[in-house]
């Protein structure tokens, strides 16, 4: 994950890898991330405004 300067403040900038290495568990992991984002940035969120 990386954060990258936007004319508004900034943009995270979320990068994967390594999925193709789990082979046929890939789509199911994939998908279990889709669920987590909200809870994972919203902690930078909180962080970022302290």
């Amino acid at each position: 994950m990386g954060f990258q300067a936007v004319q508004d403040g900034t943009e995270p900038r979320l990068e994967h890898r390594g999925r193709e290495g789990l082979g046929e568990r890939g789509p199911s992991v994939r998908e279990s991330y889709q669920s987590g984002w909200d809870e994972v940035l919203g902690r930078y969120v909180g962080a970022a405004s302290r």
